[in-house]
């Protein structure tokens, strides 16, 4: 294990690095080790960034970092988030760019995560949210997403599906672009899946 975590601390201290290169568009890290979460926080770009694509998988974060809702070119953001916090969902809305937005998280702070009507997420076409463990309520205040077509939500526990669905109906009505959402929840091994426009 001790290997692992030095190979990622050193491939996380170039990351920084890379961000600043004009020519980098795409980055996709994958493959660490979960027991090690990163803090993005370091990785600030020392000049604008061209990324368009940041894909982060098999490694959870501590936080989205505030250099990332600066202007630049993001388009397309996966990650894994410990538990989304409301300064996270404002970080990721102020990201003028971004189209697509695929986030997994264990919940939100204080069981719930709110996507702020006053805020971005300006121009984001598809939204898929991964809620791993249960508890966590999920509101959009009006006029938030005004562009989302396409949602997708993901729990894993049966015990809140009804109560979460209900729930998640209600929220959606406030979208100004009523998206087709599709709703999956996973239980006793199996994928159950529901869609609503």
């Amino acid at each position: 294990m001790e290997f692992i975590y030095l190979m990622a601390q050193k491939i996380h201290s170039y990351v920084g690095t890379l961000l600043s290169s004009c020519n980098l568009h795409n980055l996709y890290i994958m493959g660490f080790a979960e027991e090690y979460p990163l803090s993005l926080d370091l990785w600030h770009p020392a000049a604008p960034c061209s990324l368009r694509k940041l894909c982060i998988e098999g490694c959870p974060c501590y936080k989205v970092p505030n250099w990332m809702g600066s202007p630049g070119n993001l388009v397309v953001l996966k990650l894994t988030i410990i538990c989304l916090r409301p300064e996270d969902v404002e970080i990721l809305g102020a990201i003028p760019s971004l189209l697509f937005l695929e986030l997994k998280t264990a919940g939100g702070t204080k069981g719930r995560i709110i996507v702020r009507g006053n805020n971005g997420f300006r121009s984001l076409k598809y939204f898929s949210l991964r809620i791993c463990y249960c508890g966590t309520a999920l509101e959009f205040q009006v006029g938030s997403m005004p562009n989302l077509d396409q949602m997708c939500v993901y729990v894993n526990d049966n015990s809140v599906r009804c109560v979460f669905f209900s729930a998640i109906s209600d929220a959606i009505m406030t979208l100004p672009n009523r998206p087709t959402v599709r709703f999956e929840t996973w239980f006793d091994g199996c994928q159950h899946l529901e869609c609503m426009s």
